[in-house]
């Protein structure tokens, strides 16, 4: 199972596992990350779209992967190694490819 930082909690925080296979992010009742054993990472604000919630997201994810807001671009993005990728949108995964390099993802159920 991919792991996350530990992070600090809160009564509105908590990271909960499952089953041994996913690992989730939660605030506020909402998994913001989930870590699948698979290698997949599901990022999800349920709309939303804060600073604290933008902080808890780039805590999860690991190295390069950032999530930012660009007012130019016109809203979130999803970025790695400082480069945009792609418009951040809720439950979206990062997929290993066939190399084991994640990549974004936006496909139905999986």
């Amino acid at each position: 199972m991919a792991s996350s930082k530990r992070l600090p909690t809160s009564h509105a925080e908590a990271i909960a596992a499952l089953d041994g296979r996913v690992s989730r992010k939660l605030m506020h009742n909402t998994a913001v990350v989930v870590f699948y054993d698979d290698g997949r990472i599901k990022l999800n604000t349920e709309g939303w779209r804060t600073v604290t919630t933008k902080d808890r997201l780039n805590r999860c994810l690991p190295y390069p992967w950032r999530v930012a807001s660009d007012a130019r671009k016109g809203g979130w993005g999803l970025y790695e190694n400082g480069e945009r990728l792609t418009h951040f949108s809720d439950h979206m995964e990062l997929r290993p490819n066939h190399a084991g390099i994640l990549r974004p993802w936006r496909g139905g159920a999986a």
